[in-house]
C-alpha cells in the first residue's frame, strides 16, 4: 500500500500551518492559546499523557467491533453482533468511568504521579493480555475481563492527569488548562490517525494478509462483495485505525 501520493504534501502543509499558528500565538498580546504554558513541565507532560490515553481508548473502542464482525458467519447475524459489540464495549467504558473516582482518591493519598503510573501499568497489562490471547474463537467473558482491566487502568489516570495540568497553571490560564485536558484526549482519539499518517486501507489489508488466514476472513466477511463491506459497515477512518490493531486477533 505505502503512502498515498497526497500524504507528503498534506503533511508539509500541515507542518507549515502549525508553525505559522505557533508564531502568531507567541507574538500576540492576547493569544488564543498561550504556548508559553507548555514551559511548565506538568502541563506539557500531562498533555502528552492525555493524548496517549485518548489513543489507547480509541484502540479499545475500534478493536472490539472489528473482532466481533469478522467472527460473524453471514450478514443475517449483524443485529446480534451489534448488541454483542455494545455489551463488550460497556465492559471497557463502565469500569473506566467508575475508576475515575478511586483515581482521584489515589492521587490525593499517594500523589498524582503514582496514581497515573498505576493506571497506565494496569492498562498496559490489559493490552498485553489482549495481544496474547485474542483469537477469533475467544470467549466473550475473557474479552470483557481484559477490556475491563484496560478500562480501570485508563480511568485511574483521568483524575491525576487532569489535576496535574490544572494545578500547574497560573490563575489567568486556568480556563486554558482545563480545556487542554479535554482537547489533548480528543486529539489522541482522532479517528483519522491512520489517514493522517498516510496509511491506506490497502496497506492495512496487506498487513492482515501477512498474519495467516486473515485474507480468507477478510474476503469472506468484510470484502467488497459482502453486505458488511468495511466502508459501509464502519466509518472508514475508524476501520483503518482498527485494522492497525488487528494482527493480535490470531
Amino acid at each position: 500500500g505505502g503512502l498515498p501520493p497526497y500524504a507528503v504534501p498534506l503533511l508539509l502543509v500541515a507542518a507549515v500551518l502549525f508553525a505559522a499558528f505557533a508564531l502568531v500565538e507567541l507574538r500576540s498580546r492576547d493569544p488564543l492559546l498561550d504556548l508559553r504554558i507548555f514551559r511548565r513541565r506538568n502541563i506539557a507532560m500531562g498533555s502528552i499523557a492525555n493524548a496517549f490515553v485518548g489513543f489507547c481508548l480509541v484502540i479499545g473502542l475500534v478493536s472490539v467491533p472489528i473482532l466481533v464482525n469478522i467472527r460473524q458467519p453471514d450478514a443475517s447475524t449483524l443485529a446480534q453482533a451489534a448488541l454483542q459489540v455494545g455489551i463488550l464495549l460497556s465492559a471497557l467504558t463502565v469500569p473506566m468511568a467508575l475508576a475515575a473516582v478511586p483515581g482521584g482518591w489515589l492521587s490525593d493519598r499517594f500523589g498524582q504521579r503514582a496514581a497515573a503510573i498505576t493506571g497506565f501499568v494496569l492498562a498496559l497489562i490489559g493490552f498485553v493480555l489482549i495481544w496474547q490471547t485474542w483469537t477469533l474463537d475467544l470467549a466473550d467473558g475473557v474479552i470483557a475481563l481484559e477490556m475491563a482491566l484496560v478500562g480501570v487502568g485508563l480511568g485511574l489516570t483521568f483524575s491525576p492527569i487532569s489535576a496535574s495540568v490544572i494545578n500547574s497553571a497560573e490563575a489567568d490560564h486556568l480556563g486554558t488548562a482545563s480545556a487542554l485536558v479535554i482537547i489533548m484526549r480528543l486529539l489522541g482519539t482522532e479517528p483519522g490517525m491512520g489517514t493522517k499518517l498516510g496509511l491506506s486501507e490497502e496497506w492495512a489489508y496487506n498487513i492482515i494478509k501477512l498474519v495467516g488466514n486473515y485474507e480468507e476472513v477478510y474476503n469472506r466477511n468484510l470484502g467488497p462483495d459482502t453486505p458488511t463491506y468495511i466502508p459501509r459497515g464502519f466509518n472508514s477512518l475508524y476501520t483503518e485505525g482498527g485494522l492497525l490493531y488487528a494482527p493480535p486477533f490470531r
